[in-house]
């Protein structure tokens, strides 16, 4: 009996009048709906990099997270102990590839191997948090600094595992 009454429930929920469509092609998609990117900044002695929400009202691009971050924190988020160790950069001078490979290509101004390793950590997680929050798979990506001529090897955001 209850294969038969599972067989009509099958019955009936595959003949429901759904019927199959071509792809519907929609434009880009949204940025996200999201109060803001997250950027990391450091808190604490010794430093430790942490994650903050800029409520901007949209999610934005990997480069506009950055640009934020390269900016610094706001008087509240200073406040709140938030500060940064990325050198004095003109928002301009920072941005971001879309992923290749699993990888993000983050360009800066200096050598990589000038900035110490929270400025490092700093733009390594705020590149991996708004790609997790656009869909990207946060334990596997890898970003990549570059600079100068100079190129550093792809590495996991330390504040993820």
């Amino acid at each position: 009996m209850k294969r038969i009454a599972l067989a009509a429930v099958l019955l009936v929920l595959a003949g429901c009048g759904v019927r199959p469509t071509d792809v519907v092609l929609a434009g880009k998609g949204p940025d996200g709906i999201a109060r803001g990117p997250v950027l990391y900044f450091v808190t604490g002695e010794p430093g430790q990099v942490r994650p903050t929400i800029r409520e901007t009202g949209r999610l934005g691009t990997v480069t506009d997270a950055l640009r934020l971050l390269a900016a610094g924190p706001t008087p509240a988020e200073g406040a709140a102990g938030f500060r940064t160790e990325l050198p004095f950069l003109t928002t301009e001078q920072v941005s971001a590839g879309a992923p290749d490979d699993g990888i993000v290509t983050v360009q800066v101004p200096v050598p990589p191997s000038m900035l110490s390793a929270l400025a490092s950590t700093q733009l390594v997680c705020t590149a991996v948090g708004v790609s997790a929050m656009a869909g990207a798979n946060a334990q596997k990506l890898m970003v990549q600094l570059s600079g100068s001529g100079e190129v550093g090897k792809p590495v996991l955001c330390p504040a993820n595992g």
